[in-house]
Parts: C-alpha cells; sequence; structure tokens
C-alpha cells in the first residue's frame, strides 16, 4: 500500500485600504511687520489630514534673532537696531513621513 502524504496550507486573504502619506499644511498667515526692540510673536498653526501624523516645526531661514518651538509653532524675537530693513524668514512644518509645507 503506498501512503501519501498531503499537505494543507492555509491561505490568507487581506484586503485593506492603502493611502498615501500626504503632507501637513499651515492654516494661519504669518505676522510679517516687526519693530525694533519690541517683542515679535507668530502662533504657525498647522494640520494634517493623516491624523496620527505628529507635527514638527522649524526655522530654515533664520536672520538670527527668531526662535521657534518645534512643537507648537510658536515664533518669537526681539529684533535690534542691527536688524532693521528687510529680514527673510522661511518656517517648516513636517510631519512623521518626512512631509512639508
Amino acid at each position: 500500500m503506498k501512503r501519501h502524504i498531503l499537505s494543507f496550507g492555509t491561505l490568507l486573504i487581506l484586503t485593506m485600504g492603502i493611502y498615501a502619506q500626504t503632507a501637513p499644511n499651515f492654516t494661519t498667515s504669518p505676522v510679517t511687520d516687526a519693530i525694533q526692540d519690541t517683542p515679535y510673536t507668530y502662533d504657525a498653526d498647522a494640520t494634517d489630514p493623516d491624523i496620527d501624523d505628529v507635527l514638527t516645526f522649524s526655522i530654515e531661514l533664520n536672520p538670527g534673532w527668531l526662535s521657534i518651538d518645534p512643537n507648537s509653532g510658536l515664533l518669537t524675537g526681539t529684533p535690534g537696531n542691527d536688524d532693521v530693513g528687510l529680514n527673510s524668514v522661511t518656517i517648516r512644518v513636517s510631519d512623521d513621513g518626512g512631509l512639508y509645507d
């Protein structure tokens, strides 16, 4: 008598949605005027359609007298006499996926 060995496998079929990672977006407009020797503040706010993403704020182009809270987006600083004139500033908000605005 011949013996047959049978092998049983389990096939698992998963149906899942795959969603594209999306970048965060700023939802506020910056305060563009600052006065010498007067504290400047701008509370940058942003949202991300990816609900679980943690947002991080940073300054990419800084005239030197500004700082930003990486968690809240609060931009603060006091320009001095040497800062009078045009100051270019770029802030960025990034998400967990490395996408940014």
